[in-house]
């Protein structure tokens, strides 16, 4: 029997490692080649790229099932939009399609990159069949915007909308028990009430006026307004035809695509008609100027960049921010001597108070010998701010989302659910306390007393790292913690941060403190990936499979990680706020 097993195994895994190769060897024949470009190229950037933080490639799995597609730094997006500024064979930029799923500041980020290409004294046309908010504040840094007739340019402002489930949990049977601290900690709202609490809305409404004011800023500085000016052309809803966001000043024309078309091919230099004008796309671009790594001599002193992306989970993660994984990045930085600072990005709306001081820790140690200066993304908030509270020098957009100091405590109880199938749990214990997590069950009033107690004291631990890191009295952290969230902008006056900027700035800031001076290094720190694993989900990435009913498989897979995350203390914002 033990042979039969042992020739099963042998056979199964030798028919997968057939496959393996078969599948790699047909990549690597259909790779592409070094894509050209034609003096005159116009540069193709779809406003859709999907942009993050870190320059992390899926694994093969997720990209096979669709439950992540490839993206690309915003790092190196910003790069190769400065190398076609400065690049003799790029004659312009074209912006088309729509912005979708960005943070505000990485939409800012974009935006500026679009106006420093601009600047360069290039053409930059933005051309798309209509324009919400975030795919105008893009198209807004070129110096013209097309769209078609009877196109729709929809500039209604920003909202966030929060979906409440007491009703529907009511109806299943599913009772959530919560436990947390502050009086703005609202992650637990959609669970208990059928409403928004006037100290949530309170909350929100100010920081997406603070997001509104940044956003209608840049487009007036951009398009030559004021403030004010553009404001007043929004002041009738927002909603415009295409004539009359001409008259408005909003487009610069109503164009047919065929009419976009003659001009690009006029700033290529050459006659012609159709889609085949002189171009690159930007992903191409990339790729022929071997802009993946933005790493700088690794021989010179340099500044660590490292990235802290995603939700805060405990021990290891190559999709999230692990505890033991960013501890580990950020050790062998500290302990590297040719690394003089590093920079921690951080994007983040939270996740498991105990990984978030595991890393905390490693912070504070590399301040000790070094400058550790913290930029924050769209997100650094609950325990995106934990893992930041002690750096040297904390570095945030204006619109970046941050605070949310305060904790909570999320435990559903199944058991009328469960009774309704007629399902029942008998339970043997060593201790009145040892199932107290069950979700077959309802905690007692002694239980809930005793997490809450657990809670409080993790809220407590919490205003303490703050208080000690920005040098703050604990009561004035208090007063502005609660779990309360705030913009960069709110932020930077109520002292959670120094300065407002993004990563370049954060990085100089760096280096500054490190006292390089002239040319010095930028180096990426990131987790060692598996050669082969790197080199599956490059070819994936390259020549993407379709599997049926992947989507399926994508939704419950995103379903069941969101509720497993939320399970327990968690130090987290409340929802994630897309700005569209």
């Amino acid at each position: 029997m033990k042979n039969f097993l042992k020739t099963i195994l042998g056979s199964a895994l030798g028919l997968a490692l057939f496959f393996l190769v078969a599948l790699l060897g047909f990549m690597a024949i259909n790779a592409p080649e070094k894509p050209s470009l034609d003096d005159g190229a116009v540069l193709s950037f779809d406003l859709g790229l999907s942009v993050r933080d870190n320059n992390v490639m899926p694994s093969p799995i997720d990209l096979l099932t669709q439950q992540a597609e490839v993206s690309k730094s915003l790092r190196v997006v910003l790069a190769g939009l400065e190398s076609a500024a400065f690049d003799e064979k790029i004659s312009a930029l074209y912006l088309h399609g729509s912005a979708a799923g960005l943070g505000a500041s990485t939409q800012r980020a974009l935006h500026q990159g679009i106006l420093d290409f601009r600047r360069s004294g290039k053409s930059v046309l933005a051309y798309a069949p209509g324009f919400d908010d975030a795919t105008y504040y893009l198209a807004s840094a070129a110096d013209s915007i097309y769209a078609p007739p009877l196109m729709e340019l929809s500039l209604d402002g920003y909202a966030a909308e929060v979906m409440y489930y007491a009703d529907a949990f009511e109806m299943l049977g599913v009772e959530m028990q919560v436990t947390r601290v502050g009086k703005y900690k609202s992650a637990v709202e959609p669970y208990l009430l059928n409403e928004m609490s006037p100290a949530n809305r309170e909350q929100i409404e100010n920081f997406l006026g603070d997001i509104s004011d940044v956003m209608h800023g840049d487009i007036a500085r951009a398009r030559g307004w004021t403030t004010a000016e553009y404001e007043s052309i929004l002041a009738n809803g927002g909603l415009f035809t295409g004539e009359a966001a001409v008259d408005a000043g909003l487009l610069s024309g109503v164009r047919n695509y065929d009419e976009v078309l003659t001009e690009l091919w006029a700033f290529s230099g050459e006659e012609g008609q159709g889609d085949d004008f002189p171009q690159i796309t930007f992903d191409d671009y990339l790729t022929r100027q071997k802009l993946d790594s933005l790493d700088s001599d690794p021989s010179t002193p340099f500044v660590a960049v490292i990235y802290a992306e995603g939700g805060i989970v405990d021990g290891e993660s190559s999709d999230a921010i692990g505890g033991d994984s960013v501890a580990r990045l950020i050790r062998s930085a500290r302990l590297d001597e040719d690394t003089a600072a590093i920079v921690l990005r951080v994007n983040s709306p939270g996740g498991s108070a105990s990984a978030s001081e595991v890393i905390l820790r490693e912070v504070l140690l590399a301040t000790a010998v070094k400058p550790v200066v913290v930029s924050m993304g769209d997100y650094a908030a609950s325990g995106g701010y934990w893992i930041s509270a002690h750096a040297d020098y904390i570095v945030a957009e204006p619109n970046t989302i941050t605070g949310s100091i305060g904790v909570f405590g999320m435990f559903p109880n199944a058991q009328k659910l469960m009774h309704r199938f007629g399902l029942k749990v008998e339970t043997v214990r060593t201790g009145p306390y040892a199932d107290i997590m069950s979700t077959y069950r309802p905690r007692t009033d002694d239980e809930l007393a005793i997490i809450q107690k657990w809670v409080d004291s993790i809220y407590d631990g919490f205003l303490d790292r703050v208080a000690l890191g920005r040098d703050m009295p604990r009561e004035a952290v208090h007063a502005i913690a609660q779990g309360r969230v705030w913009s960069g902008k709110d932020a930077l006056e109520l002292g959670l941060v120094d300065a407002l900027g993004n990563l370049n700035d954060a990085i100089e800031v760096a280096a500054a403190r490190a006292h390089l001076e002239g040319d010095y290094g930028v180096k990426v720190i990131e987790p060692e990936t598996s050669t082969i694993k790197a080199m599956i989900s490059e070819m994936l990435a390259a020549n993407p499979l379709s599997i049926p009913t992947t989507q399926v498989v994508s939704d419950a897979a995103h379903a069941l990680n969101w509720v497993s995350e939320l399970h327990g203390v968690q130090a987290r914002l409340p929802y994630l706020i897309q700005v569209r």
